[in-house]
């Protein structure tokens, strides 16, 4: 059933006595992770670990750089959709999309939850354009477990971009190193878009 419905029901048939929505909040933490396939960025031994045995994994395929990507999956808008309710249903939230995502990966792709809005999913293995169709059917799937049917078809975007993982994933040990890493490399893309929207303006 789709969550956001179940909570209407429950909603309608527990409303006497309850507290002012938020009052009733599950305890919630982001981590560890809910699936086998999610990396604990507090277990720091562990977390470098397989960081490490995932950029082996992909380096261990001779055409690398054609296959993987580094995905950001933006869930903003889904807690905006639940409102004041989110609080209290986060946790069963989270073991929705964490399920989706391990149910879908591969057998080496990992990923790690920024905080409660985004997800960054390391997917190796499959070619970029097949990665980005694959990230976007799980958001499609986590949206409707979710919230059902929405305008637009999803309320996770879904960001793709190539990564050299086996550069920008060389000797990193911590979660801050991770995030250094990928923001370092979101600029370089921003940086050569723009240079390649100059060099061609005039010919639009």
């Amino acid at each position: 059933m789709v969550l956001s419905r179940l909570l209407g029901a429950s909603k309608a048939s527990g409303a006497k006595g309850k507290k002012e929505d938020g009052g009733d909040e599950e305890a919630f933490v982001l981590y560890p992770p809910r699936t086998p396939s999610g990396l604990n960025p507090l277990d720091f031994g562990d977390f470098a670990k397989r960081i490490e045995a995932f950029r082996k994994a992909h380096i261990s395929f001779p055409d690398h750089r054609t296959r993987g990507c580094l995905q950001i999956l933006e869930l903003d808008r889904v807690r905006f959709r639940f409102g004041r309710r989110w609080p209290s249903i986060k946790e069963k939230a989270f073991q929705m999309v964490e399920s989706a995502l391990h149910k879908n990966l591969g057998e080496h792709d990992v990923y790690v939850a920024n905080g409660e809005n985004e997800i960054y999913v390391f997917s190796t293995g499959v070619e970029h354009g097949a990665a980005d169709t694959r990230g976007r059917l799980i958001a499609a799937e986590i949206t409707g477990r979710l919230c059902g049917t929405v305008p637009g078809g999803t309320a996770i975007r879904v960001k793709t971009m190539p990564f050299d993982f086996g550069l920008g994933l060389q000797d990193v040990t911590s979660f801050r190193q991770l995030l250094q890493r990928v923001e370092a490399y979101g600029k370089t893309i921003d940086s050569a878009e723009i240079k390649l929207f100059n060099d061609n303006v005039e010919n639009l």
